[in-house]
């Protein structure tokens, strides 16, 4: 790990630069570097199942289709062999037919016939065999023809899988460094903290991919519809801030100046018994006690300054006792229900928070982009002037999601059936 360190100190040169000429403040501590290390070990083992059971599948899938194309000559072979004999067969019974008329008066009539019924017992027999022969052949044809396209694609994927397992590595610490440290920064700095990381990979010689998508490597098909029907911006940058918030190891502190999350977070968490609230509240403790009991999710807004009553919280510091889970609040113990989630947001985007809360929290910056601000205009735009066309729009975007995670659960339940 040594040029993690490297990348530890390009990010702590970033944060005293940003300080210095933007006043936005983050600090980095080792909190930072263990959520690297523990997302860098859980994803490469995911990751590595994962290709390997891709490429298992494939193969199978593969192998299938070989052994069809083998099985499909074979039967054609087996056919034209049937068929010389079926042909063979008939030529005998006709010639035992004409030499039997001739000495039928010399010979038993009984013997006669049984010889007679066993050459039309085999000329039938070989007659089914083709008929059987003929349904296989039009059964393996079909499979063939039908994924003729298939066996193509796949074995193009299995190129594309070869490179992810050589790039594995490389691009499991691409991943970790965007879960681990990216959430507060902009999407200019996103760009330059991946790019220096690119460049610390090559000099020590580990391979990546370099159209590496974080979002498309940690989400699934059906992510990306969810949080579009909770109404997240269509916009690469919040699909990012998401994608950390599904894998964090703290709490969420969201940096919001223009509320861009606030909608999908309402949306998002409604199953969850999603209760709003801020410090300010004279019933904030009764609410947290409430939330830790039953498992609620809550989101704090406004937030600037921390009560430390939050410390045990923040910090996780769970009991169990027998088969019950506690947690210290003030000075009470109380019940904790694991299924408990904070979120907390701030509108301020330039306060300098504490590098001690900074260790206990993992920021996420919702601050509006050039792209998304260009897109929100458009929408209210064609949303006031063309109100159908807007709807249109609205379920075409959904539709090419769904249709996406449609067509890979067809390819995977594609390759169970062949597999089976």
């Amino acid at each position: 790990y040594h040029f993690i360190t490297s990348y530890h100190m390009t990010i702590k040169e970033l944060n005293d630069r940003l300080s210095k000429n933007n006043k936005k403040f983050n600090y980095i501590s080792p909190r930072d570097f263990l959520d690297f290390t523990i997302h860098f070990t859980n994803l490469l083992i995911e990751k590595s199942d994962e290709l390997s059971e891709q490429q298992e599948q494939i193969n199978k899938g593969l192998h299938k289709i070989i052994k069809t194309e083998i099985m499909l000559n074979e039967l054609k072979e087996k056919e034209v062999e049937l068929k010389k004999k079926q042909k063979e067969t008939h030529i005998k019974i006709k010639e035992f037919y004409e030499k039997q008329l001739l000495k039928v008066e010399k010979m038993n009539i009984g013997k006669l016939k049984i010889n007679y019924e066993k050459l039309v017992i085999e000329q039938s027999y070989i007659k089914s065999r083709i008929d059987e022969i003929k349904i296989k052949l039009e059964r393996c044809k079909n499979l063939v023809f039908k994924l003729r396209n298939e066996k193509e694609r796949w074995g193009q994927q299995m190129i594309k899988l070869r490179d992810q397992i050589n790039n594995l590595l490389g691009d499991t610490f691409l991943s970790s460094a965007f879960l681990a440290y990216f959430g507060f920064y902009d999407l200019f700095y996103r760009k330059y903290l991946k790019d220096k990381l690119k460049e610390i990979l090559k000099k020590n010689g580990i391979l990546f991919s370099n159209d590496l998508d974080e979002v498309e490597c940690l989400i699934k098909a059906y992510d990306k519809v969810k949080w579009l029907n909770c109404k997240l911006p269509n916009d690469h940058f919040y699909l990012e801030n998401v994608t950390i918030l599904q894998r964090l190891k703290r709490y969420p502190l969201i940096i919001d100046p223009e509320g861009q999350s606030i909608e999908f977070i309402e949306l998002f968490y409604i199953s969850k018994k999603l209760i709003k609230i801020s410090f300010t509240n004279n019933k904030f403790m009764k609410i947290l006690e409430n939330a830790l009991r039953y498992g609620y999710t809550i989101l704090i807004q406004d937030v600037q300054k921390i009560d430390p009553i939050m410390d045990s919280i923040f910090n996780k510091e769970f009991l169990k006792i027998n088969d019950r889970n506690l947690i210290s609040l003030g000075d009470q113990v109380i019940n904790f229900l694991g299924t408990f989630n904070m979120l907390m947001i701030t509108r301020d985007s330039a306060y300098n928070f504490t590098p001690d809360l900074c260790s206990r929290v993992t920021f996420l910056n919702f601050s509006i982009t050039q792209s998304s601000l260009q897109n929100k205009i458009l929408d209210i735009l064609l949303r006031n002037e063309r109100p159908n066309v807007y709807k249109v729009k609205e379920n075409l975007v959904k539709k090419q999601i769904e249709y996406k995670q449609i067509l890979r659960q067809l390819e995977e339940d594609l390759l169970i059936t062949l597999n089976s």
